[in-house]
């Protein structure tokens, strides 16, 4: 007859096998984002932990709006609780990247402040430049 901690060792035991075994599964996980399409794409380069630059080379009403005209870059205060999200999803909290550039889709709030910022890969990124340029040309 096994002893309750025996017990207890063994189910341990297998709980930690399946986890093992599973691992490499979740390590393959994509994370599914849900970006508006109407969010905007630049380049985000965090100056302190409550501003940063936008910097887009492309024209549209929201580059009219906030960064004025014929301007390419613009310096923005950063919302109370603003979330820059990472490619995988996690939270990178602004002052621990601060100095960092990176191609985002972002959102403002009514006070024309960063609320919500998405890392996008290179080819995520050229694809909205290019959706925005289409509907820019669309609307003129």
């Amino acid at each position: 007859m096994r002893t309750r901690r025996q017990v207890l060792a063994l189910a341990f035991a297998a709980f930690a096998a399946v986890a093992a075994a599973s691992a490499p599964l979740l390590s393959h996980a994509q994370v599914l984002r849900n970006i508006p399409a109407a969010a905007p794409a630049a380049q985000l380069t965090i100056n302190s932990a409550n501003s940063g630059t936008l910097s887009t080379g492309s024209t549209g009403i929201v580059r009219i709006l906030l960064l004025g005209f014929g301007s390419t870059s613009a310096d923005i205060r950063f919302a109370p609780g603003v979330r820059i999200l990472s490619l995988d999803g996690r939270l990178l909290p602004p002052g621990s990247v601060v100095g960092q550039t990176f191609k985002v889709r972002y959102q403002l709030d009514l006070y024309q402040q960063l609320l919500t910022a998405w890392v996008v890969s290179d080819d995520d990124y050229k694809a909205a430049v290019a959706a925005q340029s289409q509907a820019q040309a669309q609307s003129q």
